[in-house]
């Protein structure tokens, strides 16, 4: 097999992986993005006889 075909082979797995990269990161955007402060309090993560605070800013923390 030649140097030029192995090379083509391993660009098309790069560009593979870089697909299921982008897709999975979509898909944990998506996740994370229902994990919000009424979720916590739904699910015990915060004890709801105390005080927290917080900060929160419009923009996005990641985008693509």
């Amino acid at each position: 097999v030649s140097v030029a075909v192995e090379s083509r082979k391993n660009l098309d797995k790069i560009a593979e992986f870089e697909s299921r990269k982008v897709e999975l990161e979509k898909k944990y955007m998506d996740l994370a993005s229902k994990f919000d402060l009424n979720y916590a309090y739904e699910n015990g993560f915060i004890d709801q006889s105390k005080n927290i605070a917080f900060i929160s800013r419009p923009k996005s923390l990641a985008q693509r």
